[in-house]
């Protein structure tokens, strides 16, 4: 066990959302009251209510946030109410960084300047940015940095905002020039992100705003910080902050690396995200070395962990002398409304545990049933099992280990078979180990596994769902697919449009090297010659007896919509990434994915690249087989090569 000091983060615009903090909102008072008072600061000078606007109940996390003038001040009110929060209750920073118009919460934080004086200059700021600076956007995108200079399709087109870690950057410029680097992104593989801005932040788009802004800055009072704090216009500690800072933090490109190279070349330390999303904790992650005892914690997300990570960063490194009792719910009668606690001095290092390294749950569909599968977990897990039989009307027992009249080949029989087995690997797991992922995925079928160990629905309603899914794939006739290996998608594409294919579809994008097509049995055939004349290293039809995961699944695709209408989900405890959005599910479209999945491609192999930019990850296959695990060790490989 070592001492390290406590690094509060803060991160900017790109990072917010409806509803981010709301859990902290209702259970931390501390966070409440102190968001409150800033949020009359607010109302008062630009008539709204910011809190009334990010908690609207009738606001989705899927919807759109991104008027500047809103976010601006409301990505600093969560922060700043935050840090108050961890800080009444003995977690203080001794280092505090920011990105972008984070730096204003971290030096508000670290005492350069009053809260609201910090919040009048941020609102100001966006006035200034709506008014005058010409309208742009950001794209992150997940590859090498050295793309943007490699690429002219990007260099002419954007400007380099921020170089994050070896696998992720951003980009800003105007918004026709963003779609056209998107569009060229996507047709080379490469995963990309729009964020929800409409400034080009970091951008020569925004020069027109500056003038107005720095006017702003002449009047402000600008003190040095009373807790160290360290550019990421530069890496170099601040000692007073300069009166154009301010403007800086949002023109010149983030160097957040060249921060934290600045820390770590002191001492290990913890870096705590008080940030919206939990997005620089991965970014902290993929900067320290994998030796280093420095460690990387994510506080606030969009999957409702919020008190439960406060209330773990508080247990673990409130300062000696600090309850560390949990957050509990607000009282019935609300308590009046008091200024926010003064940041503290730093204190005395705390000990603290050595990093955890990030977990992940996959779970293999169809294609990995085999006769045997499940073993001894059924009588392990004997009521479960029970409660199988009755929703099936047959032994799921005797199907697994027996496989009477080779029904474990047939969709109907398969896909439950495969959701119960996943689904008791994974509670057995979990009962031994006592430690739940930190993310979930699961190919095709394996999503409703995902889903499950997610808490979305319990495991009784995942066998319904899937029941009725087999049951309606099934009837699907006169279809095929068949396996592609040796050519990515894009060569696959072209080899379908320039021989008129264009009757099939991809259905599972599995690796760069191993694309599953899939269509009417007989354009499968006729694709079979075509694909070995262009020097395809294998084509295996496969033995299935529709086309799934293409157009020709609309009809199931419409039943199985109705069928799923009839249930009603939970909300998401673990993030799951999607087959169709390679990103993690949004709760508002967890029904429509499920449903597109039938008629949309699997796309695992950007899910598993998502997963492997968030740092150091163990993706741990869960369920029958190793298809999963040999192909998350390829997509890894490629990724280090």
């Amino acid at each position: 066990m070592t001492t390290r000091p406590i690094v509060f983060m803060f991160s900017g615009q790109g990072s917010q959302y409806y509803q981010m903090g709301k859990e902290l909102f209702r259970e931390v008072p501390a966070f409440r009251q102190c968001l409150l008072r800033l949020d009359e600061r607010v109302k008062s000078t630009i008539d709204v209510s910011l809190v009334d606007h990010l908690y609207d109940e009738k606001k989705r996390l899927s919807d759109r946030f991104d008027r500047t003038l809103y976010t601006h001040p409301a990505i600093f009110m969560v922060e700043y109410a935050l840090a108050q929060a961890l800080i009444e209750r003995g977690v203080r920073p001794d280092y505090v960084v920011g990105t972008s118009m984070g730096e204003l919460a971290a030096a508000a934080v670290a005492g350069a300047l009053p809260a609201e004086d910090a919040l009048d200059l941020l609102i100001q700021q966006a006035k200034a940015l709506e008014t005058h600076a010409r309208p742009g956007g950001m794209l992150a995108v997940i590859h090498d940095p050295e793309l943007y200079h490699r690429d002219p399709v990007l260099s002419r087109n954007s400007e380099l905002g921020a170089v994050m870690f070896d696998a992720q950057f951003v980009v800003s410029g105007a918004q026709d020039r963003l779609l056209e680097i998107e569009g060229h992104l996507k047709r080379h593989d490469i995963v990309c992100v729009s964020l929800p801005v409409t400034q080009a932040f970091h951008s020569s788009l925004i020069d027109p705003a500056g003038p107005h802004f720095q006017r702003i800055l002449d009047a402000a009072a600008l003190g040095a910080p009373r807790i160290p704090m360290i550019s990421s216009v530069d890496g170099r500690p601040l000692g007073r902050v300069p009166q154009r800072y301010f403007w800086d933090v949002i023109r010149q490109p983030i160097q957040l690396p060249k921060a934290l190279m600045e820390l770590e070349r002191q001492q290990n330390h913890v870096y705590l995200d008080l940030g919206p999303a939990g997005t620089l904790a991965t970014v902290i992650k993929r900067n320290i070395t994998p030796r280093t005892q420095s460690a990387g914690f994510a506080t606030m997300t969009m999957f409702h962990q919020d008190v439960r990570n406060f209330n773990l960063i508080v247990e673990q490194w409130a300062r000696s002398g600090q309850a560390p009792a949990p957050a509990r719910p607000p009282a019935p009668a609300a308590a009046p409304v008091a200024p926010a606690a003064p940041v503290a001095p730093a204190a005395a290092p705390v000990k603290a545990q050595p990093a955890r390294q990030l977990t992940a749950c996959v779970f293999p569909g169809q294609g990995s049933q085999a006769r045997g599968m499940g073993g001894a977990l059924f009588d392990e897990l004997a009521d479960l099992t029970a409660r199988a039989d009755r929703i099936l009307g047959y032994s799921i027992k005797d199907l697994c280990l027996n496989n009477p009249d080779e029904r474990l080949g047939q969709t109907q029989y398969t896909q439950p078979a495969l959701y119960v087995v996943n689904a008791l690997s994974y509670l057995k797991k979990v009962r031994e180990t006592g430690v739940t992922p930190d993310y979930v995925a699961g190919h095709s079928l394996g999503e409703y596994n995902a889903l499950f160990a997610a808490g979305v629905f319990d495991f009784e309603t995942g066998l319904k769902l899937v029941k009725k899914r087999g049951e309606l794939m099934s009837q699907a006739r006169g279809g095929g697919m068949a396996a592609v290996i040796g050519l990515t998608k894009g060569q696959v594409q072209d080899v379908l449009v320039k021989n008129g294919l264009t009757g099939i579809d991809i259905a599972n994008y599995n690796s760069s090297g191993q694309i599953v097509i899939a269509g009417l049995k007989d354009e499968i055939v006729k694709a079979q010659p075509v694909f070995e004349a262009a020097s395809v290293r294998a084509y295996i039809p496969l033995k299935v007896s529709g086309a799934f995961h293409s157009r020709y699944m609309a009809i199931a695709e419409r039943s199985f919509e109705e069928y799923l209408d009839t249930f009603t989900f939970s909300p998401l405890s673990i993030p799951v990434i999607s087959n169709i959005h390679a990103r993690p599910y949004e709760q508002a479209e967890a029904k429509r994915n499920l449903v597109k999945q039938l008629t949309h491609q699997v796309n695992w192999f950007d899910s598993m690249r998502y997963l492997l930019a968030l740092g150091e990850i163990d993706i741990q296959e869960v369920g029958p087989g190793n298809v999963l695990t040999k192909l998350t060790a390829t997509i890894r490989r490629e990724a280090r090569s």
